[in-house]
Parts: C-alpha cells; sequence; structure tokens
C-alpha cells in the first residue's frame, strides 16, 4: 500500500484500450492505477514501485503473462496477480521460459 493509503494496481495489456478500460474500471479514492503495455515494461515499473496487485494478460509479444509472473513472483513473492485472455485455450497461447 503506498503513502497515501491507496492499493498500487498495475494493469498490463498490449491492447491500450484494454488497458485504458480496465484502469478506468479500477481507479477510485482507495486503488492508484497504473499501465504497462508489454511484459517488459511492467518488470520495470515494478521495479520502480511495488503493487499490490498486477493483472495481466496471458498472451503478449515478447514476455508473456505467464513469464511476467514468473518473474515478479521471484523477487516479490507476496504480489497479487491476476490473468486474463482472450484467447479460448491456454494450451497454444503462451510459452513458458
Amino acid at each position: 500500500m503506498s503513502i497515501t493509503g491507496k492499493k498500487k494496481i498495475l494493469v498490463v495489456d498490449d491492447e491500450i484500450t484494454v488497458c485504458k478500460s480496465t484502469r478506468q474500471a479500477l481507479l477510485s479514492d482507495d486503488h492508484e492505477v497504473d499501465m504497462a503495455f508489454s511484459g517488459e515494461e511492467a518488470l520495470l515499473k515494478d521495479k520502480e514501485k511495488r503493487y499490490d496487485l498486477v493483472i495481466t494478460d496471458l498472451m503478449m509479444p515478447g514476455m508473456c503473462g505467464l513469464n511476467l509472473l514468473k518473474e515478479i513472483k521471484a523477487y516479490y513473492p507476496e504480489v497479487k496477480v491476476v490473468m486474463i485472455t482472450g484467447y479460448p485455450t491456454i494450451k497454444n497461447s503462451c510459452r513458458i521460459n
């Protein structure tokens, strides 16, 4: 939680519309919501500011959501993560490194 007492949330999706609409839905007096448009950008932001919750797309160019989860949990195991996807099956949506 930040100094202001707000929960810090990071929304990660390569689709700008998804990031903006998710951010808008979560934004309130109790939540501070940032956006990242790739897994790599999310890691940089998470190193600058610790988040209470990360909401990430599963399938993104470059680093997929599962690999992002693995990286974040490696140095910040307490963070809560919610995965979202528009793919009907997870089988081929992400290659885990």
